[in-house]
């Protein structure tokens, strides 16, 4: 930049309202950036977007620890578990389904380390790790990932682990896939895949 030029570019900038206009030039620079970035998929859009906002979750299995399940049988979500000869169960209250819980407790089942049950309804994911990012099509992601259901009570201090499918059969052991659709430059769960 010559001399002159530099000189006469600081006198337009002295000018009433073009410092002003210098300020918005520049913060709007700043917002095509940012926005820009806000396309952009990884593991942090992961775990911003699992605590954004609710979804909703339709019949869907979580794992739930013995401790657990002691402190929701105590405050009355679950009755007391019942052995009926072929598994033991403890059954769902209203108290329970109005958290959103939709089945019984199912406890000692063949190939499930911990209990287990159903939930229905809209809820805050919590990302734990994520396993695997992949494209489905433009504007779709599929995510792979340990990821928990919160429940808004105090026996659930920490979220619910939502089961995976591996070979068809749901399991505590194998991440939980996800769908995440674009809205313009923002990221959102869908819903739960299988």
């Amino acid at each position: 930049m010559k001399a002159t030029e530099l000189l006469s570019f600081r006198k337009w900038h002295a000018q009433p309202g073009h410092t002003i206009l210098s300020a918005v030039l520049a913060l709007f620079a700043c917002l095509s950036l940012s926005s820009c970035y806000n396309s952009v998929f990884d593991e942090s859009t992961v775990y911003q977007s699992g605590a954004r906002e609710p979804i909703e979750i339709q019949s869907e299995q979580v794992s739930i620890s013995g401790e657990v399940l002691n402190c929701a049988v105590e405050n009355g979500l679950f009755e007391a578990p019942v052995d009926n000869g072929s598994r033991t169960i403890a059954r769902l209250t209203e108290m329970g389904r109005a958290l959103g819980f939709s089945d019984d407790v199912s406890i000692g089942d063949s190939g499930y380390l911990l209990p287990y049950t159903q939930i229905r309804g809209k809820f805050e994911i919590e990302f734990r790790q994520v396993t695997k990012i992949a494209d489905v099509q433009k504007g779709i992601k599929r995510v792979e990932g340990r990821a928990g259901v919160k429940i808004n009570h105090p026996c659930f201090q920490q979220p619910l682990a939502l089961m995976g499918i591996r070979n068809g059969t749901l399991t505590e052991n194998f991440p939980a896939a996800f769908e995440f659709d674009q809205y313009g430059n923002d990221w959102r769960i869908a819903n739960v895949m299988h």
